[in-house]
């Protein structure tokens, strides 16, 4: 612990930002963590800026709870997914074009060819940028490349540094941009194989270009070339005239300035149109991402951070909250000086908790009760009759807070003997706050325990 709070540079920025994000969601399910020897250590350091101890506070949280070795690997997968993934986009596109261009024994239909490298691309290309125009993300490989990372964090506690990074790119618009990012890359690096390999098979094979139709006439083919044609004539490349695109319904085999004419106008089309474009989205995300990347900050507004920032500000290390002090101040009343009876009761008890509990012969059972109205009913039944020996059960799992120990002490001034029994305190990250709860009577951890208290009683 002392290491991660006394060296939090060794990562980056939006690492430790990551891991506060991560703990804050966990918290807010889980309900909050033992942290104060952490807190502790961070009062003796002096250091008051709420941002910088939440930020503290998590990495040496992260380093306990084993949060930070789930980053090391997600980075690790990073830098080796990133490569294997770059070598199958160029892989990919480069065998797309062998298996459309074939062994130049076939003519080969020009604009199948355009269709079959650049038709996909620029599709969901159209598809992301009319996502961005309605503020939702829709790049699939950019989620999918993401629910891969999410998986190799596996269960457990590491799984919300999953949520924690999906919610800390959304507060901060990072998301969509960086999906982006990685879809225009893989397309970028595909399209780039694509033409590799075009350019590859064109210098080392003579293939001869034709355009086919059963619907559509000539004159069809001759208006779409010519507009197409114009990126050839921008990158001073070759391109067919209009005897040459009328000439091309059959295949010209020996006439080879217009097969180098029709190449030229695809690897043009394909450049400029295609690969371009992806080019530009790459460049745009890229600038985006960074941009407000580096505009990320702890939000304080949000309940969890709020709440933490109160906390660590005001140094309160026991389990109460931090607007109402360990030190205040509250009526006392007196407990029965006789009662019968022993009674077993237990509060917010999980509803797969075995109940009435194994052992407790001869107990009377007061139920589970859910809210501290239901123990109304039996406030008013021990008026007259009081229990001589009363045991609350928690679950040591849960948080304590200021409403439990009230509750608790309600029902223990309606007791003789009042005591307190922590079901799972030895699998509970939480027992330290249970320990430092202000419950001045008998507290246990096991039930061989309570039973000798009440023999010995």
């Amino acid at each position: 612990m002392r290491n991660a709070l006394s060296s939090p540079h060794h990562t980056s920025t939006f690492d430790r930002l990551w891991l506060a994000e991560s703990l804050r969601l966990l918290e807010e399910q889980q309900g909050p963590l033992d942290d104060q020897a952490v807190l502790a250590h961070l009062q003796q350091q002096g250091n008051h800026r709420p941002k910088d101890l939440i930020l503290q506070r998590a990495a040496a949280e992260g380093a306990r709870l084993k949060l930070d070795h789930a980053q090391q690997r997600w980075r690790l997968l990073q830098r080796l997914g990133s490569p294997l993934l770059a070598l199958l986009a160029l892989l990919s596109g480069g065998l797309l074009s062998a298996s459309l261009l074939g062994d130049g024994s076939q003519p080969v239909n020009i604009f199948v060819v355009l269709l079959g490298l650049g038709g996909l691309a620029s599709l969901t290309l159209v598809l992301w940028l009319g996502g961005m125009l309605l503020r939702q993300s829709s790049s699939v490989l950019g989620r999918l490349w993401l629910d891969v990372q999410r998986l190799s964090l596996g269960d457990g506690n590491a799984a919300w540094l999953a949520r924690g990074y999906a919610a800390l790119l959304s507060r901060g618009h990072l998301l969509r941009w960086q999906l982006g990012l990685i879809s225009h890359s893989f397309w970028l690096l595909h399209l780039t194989g694509a033409l590799l390999g075009l350019v590859l098979l064109l210098s080392v094979r003579r293939y001869g270009f034709i355009w086919e139709s059963t619907l559509l006439p000539a004159e069809s083919f001759i208006t779409l070339t010519q507009p197409i044609g114009m990126a050839a004539a921008l990158l001073n490349l070759p391109q067919p005239d209009l005897g040459q695109i009328a000439a091309s319904d059959q295949w010209q085999r020996h006439d080879a300035a217009l097969q180098q004419a029709w190449a030229g106008w695809l690897l043009a089309a394909l450049l400029l149109y295609v690969w371009l474009p992806r080019l530009i989205g790459v460049i745009v995300c890229a600038l985006h991402y960074q941009r407000r990347q580096r505009r990320l900050d702890i939000d304080l507004s949000l309940p969890g951070y709020a709440t933490l920032a109160n906390r660590l500000q005001h140094r309160s290390l026991g389990v109460l909250d931090a607007e109402h002090p360990h030190t205040s101040t509250r009526a006392t009343h007196a407990a029965p000086s006789a009662g019968s009876g022993q009674w077993l009761v237990g509060l917010e008890l999980a509803d797969d908790e075995p109940w009435p509990l194994s052992h407790a012969e001869g107990w009377r059972d007061g139920g589970v009760l859910r809210q501290r109205q239901h123990s109304a009913a039996l406030l008013q039944g021990w008026q007259a009759q009081p229990p001589q020996h009363l045991l609350l059960v928690c679950d040591a799992r849960q948080t304590p807070d200021r409403g439990l120990e009230r509750w608790l002490e309600s029902l223990a001034n309606a007791a003789a003997q009042p005591a307190l029994l922590l079901l799972h305190a030895e699998h509970s990250p939480r027992l330290a706050l249970w320990q430092q709860l202000n419950w001045p009577h008998p507290r246990f951890e096991h039930w061989a325990q309570a039973h000798a208290w009440t023999q010995s009683a």
